[in-house]
């Protein structure tokens, strides 16, 4: 959804008049490029500092028009399929289950600068550095919460900036990392509800966010004719290509226009040398999402969509083929046959929509939660998984009364193998914006924004082990409370807020999380100044699940230790999967990394390093097998 430093947006418009899912395809390539280096847009923004003043929010997407989902065709039938609920357990004498564990450690990340609703939170970590995007800033800190630096997002991507207009630059930032390439990735709209109006694309040109990111700008209407402007990124990737969905709104008036999916050449823009792509529309979805990949071999990429919430169905898409001609088929419709859910806070039959929904302490005024579509997706151990808010109960004539989270696995072809929600049948607890990571064991953490009557707007998450039962999910536990009642519209008739959030695996030992989500903080000049924050949380996954792992797995002796920056990784075991092995410093600082794809006669790995000084070093190894961490000492 639209929102600039200067003007500020309003909820997405959702679905559109009922017809036949239709595609069409074209190819193209960049606008514009360049070479933009992080540090030196700090310094630029020293002598260039962005205009925050607020100005009248501004409406977007017309929101006096009805949203209800279409009243789509029925797909094939051998193509839908239900939700099993007699699928057996992984663990048949499940734990007792316990609240969601506490964080490992929090810090703030962002905080409002009193001109952005809303922040649009988004942000990923590495094994140095944790990056936060928001439509204020791109925010760049230690894992330990230590600033390293911050530009807005206007100056992040203002060599690409070849346009003034009065609707603002750039918005609905994501920012993910590759893990595989070790590479950051970041997306953004640009010239919202303009005939201008732009996607763009960045990738470090190193696994260091502080210095280059190749850059480039893609015209979404390259003739200015067709009236219309996209909204709404959701972006995945694979080995072959990164892919950007959005919606097609019309720039005056009308109905939207479908779903649009941009596939790039991963390589090309990985390389600085371009960014062609394939432009898949498909006139009869909306907010289509996309997977991030884990796996580096994966050949296809997945993407999920809403398809029919009064029936409880997704829409599972696989983008299929060569880099330069990919196709994306409709292969599967998971169906939820024991839950439907309403697509915003008004019912589906009703003729206005969207109404700040959500209560808190404090204050009258409710919260907006916006409304049901898909907007994180992620592929992990060959399966599918996505979170998305959803409103209950359903009813085609009445209002619901909560919004919740529904959360789902399913294998490639649509079959679900796990539907949960957390949600609160007793209407105290509101639970929205919703977005999960998935690590090696099938463990997912989700990260939600909290509301109810009885506390301030809350950050918080929670936790499905894979030896709990299917569709479980843990007690959620909130790690940032809120400090004050939140409103703050800047003239306009919703109190925003989200419009998502961001999960993820920690790539250290992909097994731990950390999650980032928005909140309140205290602030002097009361509600009607309320001003936003983000927060990071890191969940230690609970030690019984892992230990055999971290005990039995990974016996890795190095030797000799202290050695002169080569030494020998003796495992404990044959290891058949490929090898990274990490040296840090005393203050994390990543000053070796190297991949091998197999241990010599399976258990052995020679490691060679150059120019490192004498001192204390932590050697991290992770294998498909585990992880280990062990002391070394340089002595020259």
């Amino acid at each position: 959804m639209k929102k600039y430093f200067i003007l500020i947006g309003c909820v997405s418009f959702l679905f559109f008049t009922s017809k036949t899912n239709a595609q069409s395809y074209s190819t193209g390539k960049e606008y514009i490029k360049a070479d933009v280096n992080f540090m030196d847009v700090v310094k630029y923004e020293k002598t260039h500092p962005v205009d925050f003043t607020k100005k009248h929010f501004f409406e977007e997407e017309r929101e006096d028009n009805p949203i209800v989902h279409p009243n789509r065709p029925m797909p094939d039938p051998s193509l839908v399929h239900s939700f099993l609920p007699e699928m057996p357990n992984t663990n048949p004498n499940p734990p007792a289950l316990t609240v969601s564990p506490n964080p490992n450690d929090t810090f703030l990340s962002t905080i409002s600068g009193g001109s952005n609703i809303p922040p649009d939170t988004h942000g990923v970590v590495d094994s140095q550095y944790v990056v936060t995007t928001t439509n204020q800033s791109v925010s760049i800190q230690t894992r330990t919460g230590t600033n390293v630096s911050t530009v807005s997002l206007d100056n992040f991507w203002n060599s690409l900036n070849t346009y003034s207009c009065t609707c603002g630059f750039t918005f609905d930032p994501r920012v993910y990392f590759d893990p595989y390439n070790r590479r950051w990735i970041m997306v953004t709209f640009a010239y919202g509800q303009d005939a201008h109006c732009q996607i763009m694309v960045a990738v470090s040109a190193t696994v260091n966010p502080t210095g280059t990111w190749h850059m480039y700008a893609v015209r979404f209407d390259a003739t200015g004719s067709t009236g219309n402007w996209l909204d709404f990124p959701n972006v995945g990737f694979n080995k072959k290509w990164i892919a950007v969905a959005g919606n097609i709104f019309p720039i005056s008036s009308g109905s939207p226009g479908g779903a649009t999916v941009y596939i790039f050449n991963y390589a090309n823009i990985m390389a600085g040398t371009g960014a062609p792509y394939t432009r898949i529309d498909q006139s009869g979805a909306f907010s289509i999402c996309p997977a991030i990949t884990y796996n580096s071999t994966e050949s296809n990429l997945y993407a999920v969509d809403i398809y029919n919430n009064a029936t409880g169905m997704l829409r599972l898409w696989e983008i299929s083929g060569s880099v330069g001609a990919p196709t994306m088929t409709a292969v599967g419709y998971p169906l939820n046959s024991t839950t439907s859910w309403s697509s915003t806070a008004y019912a589906n039959s009703m003729t206005s929509y969207g109404n700040d929904f959500a209560p808190q302490v404090g204050s009258t005024q409710r919260i907006q939660t916006n409304d049901d579509r898909v907007n994180n997706c992620v592929m992990v151990n060959g399966k599918v998984w996505c979170s998305h808010t959803i409103f209950l109960p359903y009813s085609s004539s009445a209002n619901p009364t909560r919004s919740s989270v529904m959360w789902w696995q399913m294998d490639t072809l649509g079959n679900p193998l796990q539907i949960g929600t957390v949600d609160d049948a007793t209407n105290a607890t509101f639970y929205a914006f919703p977005s999960i990571a998935v690590n090696k064991f099938n463990d997912a953490l989700i990260g939600f924004s909290q509301f109810s009557a009885s506390a301030h707007p809350a950050a918080a998450y929670a936790l499905h082990m894979h030896t709990d039962a299917a569709g479980v999910i843990r007690t959620p536990h909130v790690y940032r409370h809120g400090l004050l009642a939140y409103y703050q519209t800047f003239g306009g008739p919703k109190d925003r807020w989200g419009d998502y959030s961001a999960t993820c695996v920690d790539p250290l030992n992909n097994i731990d999380f950390w999650t980032v989500q928005e909140c309140v903080p205290s602030y002097t000049g009361g509600i009607s100044n309320s001003i936003w924050d983000t927060w990071w949380a890191q969940i230690k996954t609970p030690v019984s699940a892992v230990k055999n792992i971290t005990e039995n797995e990974m016996n890795v002796d190095i030797l000799p230790n202290p050695n002169t920056g080569s030494f020998e990784l003796n495992f404990g075991q044959v290891i058949n999967s490929s090898i990274n092995v990490k040296i840090l410093d005393m203050e994390g600082k990543t000053v070796f990394e190297k991949n091998y794809t197999t241990a010599q006669n399976g258990t052995k790995i020679n490691v060679k390093t150059s120019g490192l000084a004498n001192g204390i070093y932590m050697v991290n190894i992770i294998t498909d097998n585990g992880i280990a961490n062990k002391k070394i000492e340089i002595s020259k």
